[in-house]
């Protein structure tokens, strides 16, 4: 599949499959992180997911984007979703602070 592509729905499910690895890779990356800054502690529980495919699609409708892959990886930022959940407010500044040190993501 090159990344050209149009968007469809088996072209999505390889989509997806290579994004729940970079997902994995993304969240232990991050704990590591957190963990080496003795602050995973602060974190509850982390949710996380892949944009459904409806969801993808309508959003880039909407949008008025392409519907190729190539479009999607442009223009589309949340396709990979993580939430760090934390019990207060203060953890999750500090938990944004120390993800932000590393540059690697955008918050």
């Amino acid at each position: 599949m090159g990344i050209y592509t149009q968007l469809n729905h088996k072209n999505y499910k390889k989509l997806k499959s290579i994004a729940e690895i970079a997902k994995n890779e993304i969240i232990d990356s991050l704990s590591s992180t957190l963990e080496e800054n003795n602050m995973l502690n602060k974190v509850d529980f982390i949710e996380s997911r892949i944009k459904a495919y409806n969801s993808l699609i309508n959003k880039m409708k909407y949008k008025e984007y392409e519907l190729t892959s190539k479009s999607m990886l442009k223009n589309i930022n949340d396709f990979i979703g993580i939430r760090f959940v934390c019990k207060n407010i203060n953890d999750v500044y500090s938990l944004v602070k120390c993800i932000n040190k590393t540059r690697k993501l955008k918050i």
